[in-house]
This record gives structure tokens, C-alpha cells and sequence, in this order.
């Protein structure tokens, strides 16, 4: 499925589906399944979202998106650990989410290549983990669809921080 999504998603240059919705009923329908990625290593999912924001934009790939960042933070975390989705409004236009977790963290020399296809920052665990490294490679692309950007940092208190910032209405076309 991952591979099918990337090839699909890079040669796309707008997205597919726009539709303004409510980021709470985003994260309501997507806590569901997360909660089961979650629950099987005992971990927590901690939403954080100050108030309710509207945003226009594509509802399934956003959806991949924080699914795939989620996931990715899951795995490199252990048992017992909390991953926090923080959703933050970043001036009057535009939305950040973060992904925050209490990982293994990512090596400075690795936070260069993580969004590649197919890179991961330990085999051994995503052989295990079952992953494809192509989720933040999507993520990637996603964001890219969506006219945003996405950086990652290390968490203060152990872990990693994805932070991609969007804007809250899609534009089809960007100015110079």
C-alpha cells in the first residue's frame, strides 16, 4: 500500500480532494485507529489541541499523514511511553502539528535522509517492526501537496519532534 500511495502522491502537483473540515473530527476518527497501534506496546496517545480549528484542505491525506507519524514515533518508542499530537495554530493562516515522542531519537547525520524512500534509522528494529521506510517519504509529499513544511528536532526530554506547519486554506496555486 505504501509504495502504491508514494508512487500515486509524487507525481501529484495539487491535491486530489479539498473540503473544509474541523481538525477535531480529524484526530476523533483517527484516535480510533491509533489507539490500536498504540495499545498493543501499552503506549498512550495524548492529544493536545487548544481549540477547535477549521482547515481546507485533503481529509485523507492528512489523515496518512498524522497516521504515518504516529506510527513511525510507535515503533521507535518503547513499551509504556506516551506519543503527544500537538495542533497548534501558527498565526492567522496557517496550523502545526506536532508529533512528539520518547524515542530512540534520530542521529544529527540521519535527520538529513529520514524523508527518502525506503531510509531507516535502525534496520534491525523496522525489519522487526515490519515498516517499509516509505511513511515519512509520504509524509514528505503530503506536506509538500499541501504548500507546508516539515522539520524534525530532538525532544528535550528524549525522542524525536516532527513539526509540519500548513496552511489552513489550501491554495492551488502559491505565489512567488
Amino acid at each position: 500500500m505504501d509504495l502504491h500511495t508514494i508512487t500515486r502522491i509524487e507525481n501529484q502537483t495539487k491535491i486530489s480532494s479539498e473540503e473544509e473540515f474541523s481538525l477535531k473530527s480529524l484526530v476523533e476518527n483517527l484516535s480510533y485507529t491509533v489507539e490500536g497501534v498504540v495499545s498493543s506496546k501499552g503506549q498512550k496517545f495524548v492529544v493536545e489541541m487548544p481549540n477547535p480549528l477549521m482547515i481546507s484542505a485533503d481529509w485523507i491525506l492528512l489523515e496518512h499523514m498524522l497516521l504515518n507519524l504516529i506510527s513511525n514515533a510507535s515503533s521507535y518508542s518503547s513499551e509504556g511511553k506516551t506519543i503527544t499530537l500537538k495542533i497548534l495554530p501558527i498565526k492567522s493562516d496557517q496550523v502545526q502539528f506536532q508529533v512528539i515522542d520518547q524515542g530512540i531519537g534520530i542521529q544529527d547525520e540521519d535527520k538529513i535522509r529520514i524523508f527518502e524512500r525506503f531510509f531507516r534509522v535502525d534496520k534491525n528494529r523496522s525489519r522487526k517492526e515490519g515498516g517499509t521506510g516509505l511513511g515519512l517519504s509520504i509524509v514528505k509529499h503530503i506536506v509538500r501537496l499541501h504548500h507546508g513544511s516539515v522539520k524534525v528536532f530532538d525532544n528535550p526530554e528524549g525522542g524525536t519532534i516532527f513539526s509540519v506547519t500548513i496552511p489552513t486554506r489550501y491554495q492551488t496555486e502559491t505565489s512567488c
